[in-house]
């Protein structure tokens, strides 16, 4: 006998116990397969094959690729970062915000940067990309303020004044952007913010 849930019942279940053991438990008292099941499925079938991609990070939840050798196993709107030499670190499922994966790649040892105000600066040390749905393209981040145009900036704000203007910073940007081409010659990467909008 299969039992039909409401979404407020299930949503109940969840609220019981954590996201992971709650998925795990729905899945078998209720049949209820978690979002991403096929696709990480998928993915580790994958990486039993000889052309396995470079997993820097995996805790169980969220797992971050180094210059993934196809897109046909990253989900759609994964955000990601470029470091100076080129090396984009993605994503395989999108489960964190960029802050996150900045942390998760310092504690690596693969990023040196300390400082938060990474979003109001010309970058040095890397750039935020987003995957623009499930397309080949990357974007850069809705995060980086200098990237934003005029149109877009707040001039009655004297935070504002502070920020570098968009014409001094797509050059900039352009050089990451460069350099993330030429190592990952079968993602587009795009000098322009993202279009999607979500947090930083």
């Amino acid at each position: 006998m299969k039992l039909i849930l409401t979404e407020e019942q299930y949503k109940l279940c969840l609220s019981q116990i954590s996201e992971d053991v709650g998925e795990k438990y729905a899945e078998k008292a209720f049949n209820i397969k978690p979002e991403f099941s096929d696709f990480e499925t998928k993915y580790q079938k994958h990486q039993a094959n000889e052309n396995k991609d470079e997993i820097i990070y995996n805790n169980g939840n969220i797992v971050i690729i180094k210059n993934p050798k196809s897109l046909e196993y990253i989900g759609p709107s994964v955000r990601g970062i470029i470091d100076r030499k080129g090396n984009l670190y993605t994503e395989q499922t999108s489960k964190c915000i960029h802050r996150k994966l900045i942390k998760i790649l310092v504690s690596k040892g693969l990023l040196n940067y300390e400082d938060d105000e990474w979003r109001d600066v010309l970058p040095t040390e890397f750039i935020t990309v987003q995957r623009y749905n499930d397309t080949n393209e990357y974007e850069v981040g809705e995060s980086h303020y200098p990237m934003r145009s005029t149109d877009e900036r707040d001039n009655s704000l004297l935070w504002w004044e502070k920020i570098p203007n968009y014409e001094d910073a797509k050059p900039v940007f352009q050089r990451f952007i460069d350099l993330a081409n030429r190592k990952n010659p079968h993602i587009k990467f795009i000098n322009e913010m993202t279009k999607l909008k979500y947090p930083v």
